[in-house]
């Protein structure tokens, strides 16, 4: 599918890391080089929920209590919340895209 004149190749697979069952989301983004010679900010909504930050040698580690996301790649994550009467939150990554193609992966990882 394509957003914004950004061509978007979206996968997901199946794999098993260890023991643990895990969603992997390959993201390949193409920006055209003669349309965007600079980079292109892209937001990514990663997760929605009751979300806690992971402790560990891996930064930017979300979770809830059904999945926790990781991801790969250049970009900046924030929490925020959003909604009315019953806010929620989200983890939101702020995609760096050169022109050309990028890659990113984001990791869902069932926790139950």
């Amino acid at each position: 599918y394509s957003m914004d004149e950004i061509d978007i190749e979206d996968r997901s697979v199946a794999i098993l890391d260890g023991e643990r069952p895990v969603l992997r989301r390959t993201l390949t983004l193409t920006i055209p080089k003669r349309r965007h010679p600079n980079s292109r900010e892209v937001w990514f909504r990663a997760l929605t929920g009751e979300i806690e930050a992971v402790d560990g040698d891996t930064p930017d580690v979300f979770k809830t209590e059904e999945v926790r996301v990781s991801a790969t790649g250049h970009y900046t994550s924030i929490v925020r919340t959003f909604g009315g009467e019953e806010p929620q939150e989200e983890v939101l990554l702020l995609l760096q895209l050169p022109s050309g193609t990028s890659t990113f992966k984001v990791d869902y990882e069932l926790l139950r």
